[in-house]
């Protein structure tokens, strides 16, 4: 459960849109490349957190956990056990927990089953399912906007297990940019923590 809800943490990253179901995708693109550097305020199911994002870096803060990405290495910080899970980042993965900013800002359409799309008042709701399941840790990802917003209020991700995750983003907003050393774990991390070394 909490590696599905790091994955879905680490994700989230990774969300934004604008209308129409091909403009909804183009609309996320040019969303995720707006700013240099974005915070984004988020909840997932029961876990409050915030998120930011430079290029291909990014650093997610929660109650449950910390995570950071240099861009070249991901580092998952658990306060609670005092473990440190360090792997390589590879940010041409197609997989969300490795590449979670670069998979819809440079997301390919041919790699999904885009639709259907659906609108209930000012509500437009796009489904997107992975062609090849294997590559992906989640069988569908539906996407809700609300008319006149790039950026989704809410997103539902159905596990390989049947599992439904609810996403929503709170707010975002644009920050100054960051030195890469702020998307790394700091000294007062790795001084006290067990490291688990994956790479």
């Amino acid at each position: 459960m909490m590696r599905l809800g790091l994955h879905m943490m680490l994700w989230m990253v990774s969300l934004s849109a604008g209308i129409g179901r091909g403009s909804l995708i183009e609309g996320m693109k040019r969303a995720l490349s707006l700013y240099e550097s974005t915070s984004y305020e988020f909840r997932m199911d029961e876990v409050r957190g915030t998120i930011t994002v430079q290029d291909d870096m990014f650093r997610i803060q929660s109650d449950e956990s910390e995570i950071f990405c240099d861009g070249g290495t991901l580092w998952i910080w658990d306060a609670s056990t005092g473990d440190l899970i360090v792997m390589s980042h590879d940010p041409s993965s197609h997989d969300f927990s490795q590449n979670p900013v670069g998979l819809l800002r440079d997301l390919d359409s041919s790699l999904f089953k885009v639709g259907p799309q659906t609108s209930k008042g000012d509500v437009t709701t796009l489904t997107l399912k992975p062609l090849d399941k294997e590559s992906f840790p989640f069988t569908s990802l539906d996407l809700e906007f609300v008319k006149g917003n790039d950026l989704p209020r809410r997103a539902f991700l159905t596990a390989r297990n049947g599992n439904i995750h609810t996403f929503t983003i709170i707010s975002a907003n644009k920050t100054d940019k960051h030195n890469k050393t702020w998307f790394a774990p700091g000294q007062n991390i790795i001084s006290e923590a067990q490291i688990v070394d994956m790479r």
